[in-house]
């Protein structure tokens, strides 16, 4: 094993990697708290928290008790607290929760943006429907939907949003965006935690392929499951 040529190639990927790093901003930390718990529908509103929008709204709904004894009144949660954000169906119950953002500037563009959503390893235990719906300023829309299981990947780039309106979609001027977590057709008793949302851009597409390459990364290149919403 040749020491020196992996000292290299570390400094060289460190170099290349330097400009996505530097481009990468915290969309939420999730240290702001706010708490909504389904009741069986509720909406909370935080205003002006530490994360890069103007306003926060966490909505949960309990849409299905499998069974007569499930008690809806508490059963969905989405909370934020100490940094990070905790989403939970009690046993037998089936929910889901919105986290929207009002007005907020993502700082990238279609082709090169994309949100890393950093989940907390061991904490996502099911299976979920996971959707995105955004609009700019000009009525511009975004959407996309994905099923998650286990293992799926926590990278989202700007490019596989499906695009609607008659300009193109302004990610520096976002109205409202919106991301949601659904088990009302999968299954209850989900549970995930996130530590922060992050957005970056990758400056030149080919200094990430070098960067894979020069620690033989290929393989970590993975297919997503996704299907665009219609």
């Amino acid at each position: 094993m040749n020491m020196k040529f992996l000292a290299t190639t570390a400094a060289a990927a460190v170099l290349l990697a330097a400009p996505a790093m530097a481009a990468t901003f915290t969309l939420d930390d999730f240290n702001e708290q706010q708490l909504a718990v389904a009741d069986p529908a509720n909406t909370v509103t935080n205003m002006g928290g530490d994360y890069a929008a103007a306003s926060r709204d966490f909505t949960v709904d309990a849409t299905v008790a499998e069974n007569s004894g499930s008690n809806l009144a508490s059963s969905t949660r989405l909370e934020s607290f100490g940094g990070l954000l905790s989403f939970s169906t009690t046993s037998s119950v089936r929910g889901s929760a919105t986290l929207t953002y009002n007005g907020v500037n993502l700082q990238n563009s279609r082709d090169k943006g994309f949100f890393t959503f950093n989940v907390v390893p061991g904490t996502f235990d099911g299976d979920a429907m996971f959707s995105v719906a955004g609009t700019d300023a000009g009525g511009n829309t975004i959407s996309y939907s994905e099923n998650l299981l286990s293992g799926f990947s926590p990278i989202l780039r700007f490019n596989e949003f499906t695009f609607g309106g008659s300009n193109p979609f302004d990610f520096t001027n976002v109205a409202s965006l919106s991301f949601m977590i659904d088990t009302s057709n999968t299954r209850g008793n989900v549970d995930g935690q996130l530590d922060s949302i992050t957005v970056s851009a990758v400056p030149v597409p080919a200094s990430g392929l070098l960067l894979l390459g020069a620690f033989g990364g290929a393989a970590a290149l993975r297919r997503r499951k996704a299907k665009k919403a219609a």
